[in-house]
């Protein structure tokens, strides 16, 4: 070939470049390549097309290429730094940018001194996890989709073989409540409103099925970074795969199990104070088993590892995605960090039949105590939810026969555990009270509250707020619901002018919120202050 043909062929990868054709100009620019492999300038023009690409990996060999042959290609350093960024390798990424701002090229560079800035933040953030949750939040909010720009985080956590469970997560010091164990993004994530504009153009069947839409970024992101399987490929296998169509190939069938398997559902709303368990204060909690509501789903590697537990001892949260997972209550050393899989509102029958299916089999103390009692009680208590759900709707308007039939059901639902209700000293085998197993009365007195307010009967509404905070356990799927619970005894102290207990509880309810959304330090008081100024108001 001679060297105007090679000249040719690399305007023509230049001008297919301009036109955003990056598939085109990387077989343009390797066409070259093939009679030139030390030609420093088409490797870093490659380079860029594979970043433009977002594929990282093969952006770093060429741009590293260039810089060996020519160690003055300054913009084949710029996208080693960029190559290296993609690959989250960011101690390196600053230690390069670090060498390029002393070049006096790019002496006083503002766009070199801010990524310098954003590389040091991902340093910090994946060393010692430090985040600014406000940042990050808002980012969240102003991002669609809301894919973040923000390092991973491992803490005190490991995964180790569990006895009786396969592979668990475990803590490796002893950690408060509140301690950030791991902060993780997504291996791939579809977001509610992607699902709604269907931008995947999956069938009209599937539109509005979450998992579809998450099985096919998985492929999208599988085509671009093949070496991503192996991490795929370590995830917990599903005990007993779902029967799919045979038509479908075998590679799709074990993702789609994966997903089925693993899958989480993300925050709809970042940052507010929507419990993942009970919807809002005056309605059930959503008790479908084996189905999510289609808010999205999302797949997080590391996470997929802990093991369920009804009454877990973290709590998770994602921002976009992102995935914050904190100690709900101090852990131990080698103790197991568990989150629950299936929320502990569905009924005892129900949610043991959905873990079976997943091979697990839940000791908690929920599942010890149900478990106990005869099956006629409990399919009497699950009426009587259901029943509750039916009514919510003439409740909410202030029926007389709905509110007084609620008061029936409370004393019917109390029946329904034995009398265990009333005792508050003796404890079940993970150190929660039999009274604090009472998931049964959480809504009826969380409506309960809501008609007594709307009455203007506050005292009476303190009073059961309070025994509802009493009955729930501290665990991380009821973390967002009592901090919800402490604010609401915030509001009715204060308007019955108790200003000590109110007090009070904004400093329990601050606890809580810190357990979920990370300490002062990093920025969580802020987003306390945007959530609840009003009622921080009253408190001045």
């Amino acid at each position: 070939m001679q060297a105007q043909d090679l000249t040719n062929l690399q305007r023509e990868g230049n001008e297919r470049f301009r036109h955003k054709n990056y598939i085109g100009a990387i077989e343009s620019y390797t066409a070259v390549l093939e009679k030139k492999p030390d030609d420093a300038v088409v490797l870093s023009n490659r380079a860029q097309a594979y970043l433009n690409l977002s594929q990282f990996r093969e952006a770093l060999s060429d741009a590293e290429a260039a810089v060996g042959f020519d160690d003055g290609q300054k913009k084949a350093k710029f996208r080693m730094f960029k190559a290296l960024y993609g690959l989250k390798k960011y101690e390196e990424a600053t230690a390069t940018l670090e060498a390029l701002n002393r070049d006096e090229v790019f002496e006083g560079n503002d766009e070199i001194r801010g990524l310098l800035r954003k590389a040091n933040e991902r340093v910090a953030e994946q060393r010692f996890g430090r985040y600014n949750i406000v940042n990050i939040v808002h980012e969240a909010r102003s991002t669609s989709p809301p894919i973040l720009d923000h390092a991973e985080y491992i803490g005190p956590v490991r995964v180790a073989q569990i006895p009786g469970r396969g592979r668990g997560v475990i803590v490796t010091r002893d950690v408060e409540e509140g301690t950030l164990l791991m902060c993780c993004k997504a291996f791939s994530v579809a977001f509610k409103n992607e699902m709604k504009d269907n931008r995947l153009n999956l069938p009209a069947n599937y539109k509005n099925d979450p998992e579809p839409h998450l099985v096919a970024k998985i492929f999208l992101k599988l085509r671009k970074e093949p070496w991503a399987a192996s991490e795929l490929a370590n995830l917990p296998q599903p005990v007993s795969a779902m029967a799919l169509d045979p038509s479908i190939p075998p590679q799709v069938a074990n993702v789609i199990n994966i997903v089925n398997a693993n899958f989480i559902v993300p925050d709809e709303d970042t940052a507010m104070m929507r419990p993942r368990t009970v919807q809002a204060i005056n309605t059930l909690p959503d008790i479908r088993v084996g189905r999510q509501p289609p808010d999205g789903a999302g797949l997080w590697t590391f996470p997929s590892f802990i093991n369920h537990s009804c009454l877990d001892n973290a709590v998770h949260v994602t921002f976009g995605d992102m995935m914050f997972v904190r100690a709900a209550r101090p852990i131990a050393r080698g103790e197991e960090v568990l989150l629950a899989h299936v929320a502990p509102f569905v009924p005892y029958d129900l949610r043991v039949e959905y873990l079976r299916r997943r091979g697990i089999e839940c000791r908690c103390s929920l599942c010890t105590f149900e478990n106990s009692l005869p099956p006629l009680v409990r399919n009497r208590r699950h009426g009587l939810q259901s029943e509750l759900n039916a009514l919510g709707s003439r409740i909410n308007v202030g029926d007389p026969e709905a509110l007084a039939r609620l008061g029936e059901i409370i004393c019917e639902t109390r029946e329904t555990y034995g009398g265990h209700v009333e005792d508050r000293s003796s404890k079940g085998n993970a150190g929660f009270p039999p009274r604090q197993l009472q998931f049964g009365l959480i809504l009826p007195f969380s409506m309960l509250v809501f008609s007594l307010n709307m009455r203007g009967r506050y005292a009476q509404a303190v009073q059961v707020l309070q025994e509802l905070f009493e009955i729930q356990p501290h665990c991380g799927c009821l973390a967002r619901q009592r901090v919800k619970t402490a604010m609401a005894l915030v509001r009715g102290c204060n308007l019955l002018g108790k200003l000590d207990e109110r007090n009070r509880w904004i400093e329990v309810a601050k606890k809580g919120f810190g357990s979920v959304y990370g300490d002062a330090e990093d920025g969580s008081a802020k987003i306390w202050e945007e959530i609840y100024k009003m009622d921080l108001f009253w408190n001045m």
